[in-house]
This record gives structure tokens, sequence and C-alpha cells, in this order.
């Protein structure tokens, strides 16, 4: 398996947690409750991380052009007047960038973030975002199109591995009754499948190696 060229080269095994010893699952989104699938995706308990990526790369865009009025001007005409010049004239941006010219000169840099932040949430929009769930135990992320990765569990099983597309994790999906695998994988506990589709392969607590729920 890749893992043990990558033992013996001592390299880094990836979607791998060296903590526990455990790999990392992958499911399809379809595989499991669909009312638990949308929390998993937009539920309070998950965080977007392309989001956050873009809002701090946003502000450190404003701490790089507060020193300078020309800059700031420019920077906030790039985040204001991103729609056409009707919709710019129309919708009453100038007063936007004048308030943040004024702020800037009275030195309310404060005022100057909000203002940006708030322009940048409304027009925020990410076709494919990255998110990380955390709830119960659980830590979750998107994977490859309609897939869930679980990296951090309270419950494991022992997988087949995925295909290339994933290094080393464990296909939760493709595991088959009967068979025998050795690769120790997190899994997700019988409550996020619905009834008829509850895995049938055996669930273990990472806590105490004892069959759990």
């Amino acid at each position: 398996m890749l893992e043990d060229i990558l033992k013996i080269m001592k390299s880094e095994i990836p979607n791998y947690d060296s903590k526990t010893g455990i790999f990392y699952g992958v499911v399809a989104q379809n595989s499991l409750n669909s009312e638990v699938v949308q929390d998993i995706l937009f539920g309070s308990d998950t965080t977007d991380l392309s989001y956050e990526e873009a809002l701090k790369e946003l502000n450190k865009n404003i701490e790089d052009h507060l020193g300078c009025l020309t800059d700031i001007y420019n920077l906030s005409v790039d985040i204001i007047g991103k729609h056409s010049l009707k919709y710019f004239l129309e919708n009453r941006n100038l007063e936007k960038i004048k308030d943040i010219l004024n702020h800037f000169k009275n030195h309310r840099y404060d005022q100057i973030r909000m203002i940006l932040e708030e322009e940048f949430n409304n027009q925020y929009e990410c076709d494919e975002p990255d998110f990380l769930y955390e709830s119960n135990g659980y830590k979750i992320i998107n994977c490859l199109d309609s897939d869930l990765m679980i990296i951090k569990s309270p419950f494991y099983t022992f997988a087949p591995e995925c295909s290339p597309c994933v290094p080393c994790a464990g296909d939760l999906d493709s595991i088959k009754e009967g068979r025998e695998y050795k690769k120790k994988t997190y899994c997700l506990g019988k409550d996020f499948y619905d009834e008829e589709n509850k895995p049938t392969f055996k669930i273990l607590e990472v806590a105490t190696d004892k069959e759990g729920s």
C-alpha cells in the first residue's frame, strides 16, 4: 500500500491522523440522511473556509492600503464599484466612497473596515466553497465533487483504500459484508444514515475500541 512505501521513505502520509493512527474516511453525500447532509453543509456548526480566507485577504488589503489616501481610494472603488458604472451611480455608491475618504481624513479606520466588509459580504459568491463542520467530536470537510471526508470522529471502522484521487484515505462506501480490511478509518455514527441505509459494518469507539453505535 502507498502508506507503507511512504513510511519506508519517511515521508508524510496524506489523509492520516498521526496522533491516533487512524486514516480519514470518505463517504458520498447521497449515502447519508439528506437532512443531516444539509446540516453539515449549511448548519450553525459549519464554517465556510473559502469565505474566511477571502475575508482575511480583504482585511490584509485594507491594512496594506490604510497608509495612503490614493491607495485606500483605489481599493474602495475596486470593492464597491465592481458592478457597471450605471449601477455604481444609481445605488449612490459614490456616497460610500466619499464616506470612506472622510473617515480616512479623520483617522476613523474602523469605520472604513466596516463599510468595506459590508460591501464585501453583500457581493461575496463562491461556486465551490471549502467548509469545515465541527460538532460532537466530528470534523468533516468537503471532498471531490459530492463526497465528505471525515478527518476526526469518535468512531472508526476498517475499510478498503480509496482511489488515488484521495490517497491513503478509507472508502466507507465500498465496505463489503464478510470481507476483512486492515485500514483503520474514521467513520460516522449510524445516526447520520437513513434507517434503511444504516451501515452493517462494525463501528468502534476511538476512546475504548469497543463497539459503538
